[in-house]
């Protein structure tokens, strides 16, 4: 192999070490973040997450059946994270960590 291509590899290998250390690192601070809220905000943030992901999967081109399975998760988790929402904001109304990571999230 020649130089330039050594050289290639050598990048190539510190890049991935870098990307999998980022992606460690990253995975222990959403670890940490969740420890320090409750788990029925743990909840709610998952639901929230959920809903917002199955709400950007919908498309027209796609088949009916994935339409209606992305319909149902949409249903399921987007009533879920609305109605947690509520409950949440009532039940941690004043702690502003809480009101802030409930505020993260809108649903129509």
């Amino acid at each position: 192999m020649s130089r330039i291509g050594l050289m290639m590899v050598a990048k190539l290998k510190k890049i991935k070490f870098i990307l999998i250390f980022l992606m460690l690192f990253c995975n222990g601070c959403i670890a940490e973040i969740n420890r320090r809220n409750p788990s029925d905000v743990n909840l709610f943030v998952e639901n929230a997450d959920a809903c917002t992901h199955f709400s950007g999967e919908w498309d027209s081109s796609i088949s009916k059946q994935r339409q209606q399975k992305i319909e149902k998760a949409v249903d399921k988790y987007c009533g879920l994270a609305k109605k947690q929402q509520k409950e949440l904001e009532i039940k941690y109304k004043g702690n502003k960590s809480i009101e802030k990571e409930l505020s993260n999230y809108t649903f129509d």
